[in-house]
């Protein structure tokens, strides 16, 4: 099993938007140039960074599946994908001026082979593209029982920004993080699960039911509620370390 959003599931409306900003906010770096997607999942971000202008790209993940479902949906003469081990990338056998890797290291035993990796297989001015999860508002934030089990090496900011100055000359500091208007979709969507899990909800639709004065709902508004659509995350530069930004993204260069 591994952590990835699949086209035509409930969890494809509630996290798309947000996976495929990252791919559409970089992908003017990408332009005119070979790319790599690093543990590609489902291939949708190859095929944002190929519309945005890529040259080629190529998608690689550990799973036979979303490999074989990328292809499917996302493959064309631009837009290849096969099947790799992230923490072995020089065992791909190609050289590429842009690595892109969005919420890959966490899955990582060993995340510096992914970094050391793309180093290998950059060209000389090539580019490095990494996000990561802000382990502070996640896994460490006060109060949070919940604990990620595909997430192996979490990481702080300093951390990760230390792990990519190994190998790279970092030239951008990113964050991305849910807007204040989705934010306030969001509480009004947990008062609505709420309310409809209640006994007075339920006690009012059976009665309004008896009498015949049910209230007319077209498809699932809790659902339409969660679901993600543009504009609900922002990226933007990271001026200081925060608890506050779900994402960290930086951008490294080969020196």
């Amino acid at each position: 099993m591994a952590e990835r959003i699949t086209p035509d599931t409930f969890e494809w409306d509630l996290y798309y938007v947000e996976h495929a900003q990252r791919y559409e906010f970089f992908a003017p770096y990408c332009k005119g140039r070979r790319v790599l997607d690093a543990a590609c999942g489902a291939g949708f971000g190859s095929g944002i960074l190929s519309r945005g202008g890529a040259d080629s790209v190529l998608g690689v993940d550990l799973s036979a599946e979303a490999v074989a479902l990328a292809r499917e949906r996302y493959g064309s003469a631009a837009v290849r994908f096969r099947t790799g081990d992230c923490e072995a990338l020089e065992s791909l056998g190609e050289k590429f001026d842009v690595v892109v890797s969005f919420e890959t290291l966490e899955h990582l035993k060993n995340p510096e082979r992914l970094v050391e990796g793309a180093r290998k297989i950059l060209n000389p001015q090539g580019l490095f593209i990494c996000s990561t999860p802000n382990i502070l508002r996640h896994s460490l934030a006060p109060g949070n029982p919940f604990v990620n089990p595909y997430h192996l090496s979490e990481m702080h900011l300093a951390d990760f920004e230390a792990l990519t100055r190994r190998y790279f000359r970092v030239q951008g500091r990113y964050y991305q993080d849910e807007s204040p208007a989705y934010l306030r979709y969001r509480a009004l969507a947990n008062i609505m699960l709420a309310l409809q899990n209640s006994r007075v909800w339920r006690l009012e639709t059976a009665l309004r039911k008896i009498i015949g004065k049910e209230i007319p709902l077209e498809g699932d508004p809790l659902r339409d509620l969660q679901r993600s659509v543009p504009g609900d995350y922002v990226i933007a530069p990271l001026d200081a370390p925060s608890d506050k930004p779900k994402t960290y993204i930086l951008v490294g260069e080969v020196c």
